[in-house]
C-alpha cells in the first residue's frame, strides 16, 4: 500500500482524488476518493460541470444510466464537492488523464474555489514510486482551458500547470481522428494492430476498448 507520496506521509487532513478505483485499492489512506470517469469518451458538452446537463451527456457517451452514473462517479466524489480546505490530484502524465484532471480543476475553477488544489503526475500511473511531478495551483487557468478545448475543441490560448499544448493537440487528434485514424488504415487487416496502437499511441492513454472501438470505425 501506498503509504507516502515526496518522501513524507499521506496527510490525513487532505483529500487525495486519484485517477480511478484501481489507485485507490493500492492507496493508504482514507482521505482518497476516485474519479471514475473517462472524460475523453463521447461528449462533454455541458459548461456546468457535474450539473443535469453535463450527467445527461455523460450518461449517453458511456452507456449507462443516472443511477449508474450517479453510484459510479458522483457519489464517490462526496468528499470533493464538500471542497476540503486542500486537495491533491494524483494521476498519470497521459493525455486521457489530462483530460480527466482539466475537468476536476475547471468544476474549481468556475467555482471560486479559494483552497490548496495540488497534483502528483504520475510517468507510469501504475508506479506510484517512480518519476513523478509535483504541481500547484492547478486550477489557475483550468475552466478557460475546459471550455475551450473540452466544448469547443479549439486550441486553448492558456493552458493550467498541468496541461500542455501538446496534451491538447493529442485531444483533438483523437476527437477527429487524426493520426490514429490514419495508423489504423495504414494498417488494416494486421493480426498485432491493436497492441501496434497501444505501443505507438501510449502517450494518448487509451485503453484496449477505445482502440477496438476506433478499429471498427476507420479501418
Amino acid at each position: 500500500m501506498v503509504e507516502q507520496l515526496d518522501g513524507k506521509l499521506l496527510k490525513e487532513d487532505r483529500l487525495y482524488v486519484l485517477s480511478g478505483e484501481e489507485m485507490k485499492k493500492n492507496f493508504a489512506c482514507e482521505r482518497a476518493v476516485p474519479f471514475n470517469e473517462a472524460m475523453c469518451l463521447g461528449n462533454a458538452a455541458a459548461a456546468d460541470i457535474f450539473g443535469k446537463e453535463f450527467v445527461s451527456y455523460r450518461v449517453q457517451s458511456l452507456h449507462t444510466t443516472d443511477g449508474e452514473y450517479v453510484k459510479k462517479v458522483l457519489s464517490p466524489l462526496a468528499p470533493f464537492f464538500a471542497l476540503s480546505e486542500s486537495v491533491c490530484f494524483v494521476f498519470g502524465e497521459d493525455m486521457f488523464c489530462k483530460i480527466n484532471l482539466l475537468t476536476l480543476a475547471a468544476y474549481l475553477d468556475k467555482i471560486g474555489y479559494t483552497g490548496r488544489a495540488e497534483a502528483v503526475l504520475l510517468k507510469d500511473e501504475s508506479d506510484f514510486f517512480g518519476e513523478k511531478r509535483f504541481l500547484q495551483n492547478v486550477f489557475k487557468d483550468a475552466y478557460a482551458a475546459y471550455e475551450t478545448l473540452v466544448l469547443q475543441r479549439r486550441m486553448p490560448k492558456k493552458f493550467p500547470v498541468f496541461l500542455s499544448e501538446e496534451d491538447a493537440f493529442r485531444y483533438l487528434d483523437y476527437k477527429n481522428g487524426g493520426k490514429i485514424a490514419a495508423f489504423i488504415r495504414a494498417h488494416a487487416g494486421e493480426k498485432d494492430l491493436l497492441f501496434s496502437l497501444l505501443r505507438e499511441f501510449s502517450s494518448y492513454g487509451l485503453g484496449d476498448t477505445q482502440y477496438l472501438e476506433m478499429i471498427k470505425r476507420y479501418k
